[in-house]
């Protein structure tokens, strides 16, 4: 299964590089050679409530990792009884959200599947201006 990945740097414009931050147009390079373009990107952030956590006793400053997240999450649940915080009874109502976002999404993923090498294409040609 060799061929799988096209290099395209001879198609992207000198300035493009610098349209991207360093970290997603690195996941596309590979032996310093383009293979892939940055395609979509998040943020992930969390909004708090100063007086719940400052209830709870969870410095939010002091959230560095996931895990510490999580401690954070069970302290909060305990103290409110899994009322107001992001873990509370929203399990099933977060498994029925991922679904019907997997379903949303399912046809683009088809499309983008099917259809890369030409995406690849135009965009490498120059449809990326701006």
């Amino acid at each position: 299964m060799r061929k799988q990945a096209q290099d395209i740097t001879d198609y992207i414009e000198a300035d493009t590089q610098a349209k991207f931050y360093d970290r997603y147009w690195n996941a596309g390079l590979y032996n310093d050679r383009v293979y892939a373009l940055p395609f979509n990107t998040d943020t992930r952030m969390i909004f708090y409530n100063k007086t719940m956590f400052a209830d709870a006793g969870v410095d939010a400053a002091a959230i560095k990792t996931w895990d510490d997240l999580l401690g954070a999450a069970d302290k909060l649940d305990a103290k409110f009884n899994g009322q107001g915080t992001f873990r509370g009874d929203t399990g099933v109502q977060w498994q029925l959200f991922m679904a019907a976002s997997l379903l949303v999404l399912l046809p683009s993923i088809l499309i983008f599947f099917f259809m890369q090498k030409y995406i690849i294409q135009s965009v490498a040609v120059g449809g990326i201006k701006g």
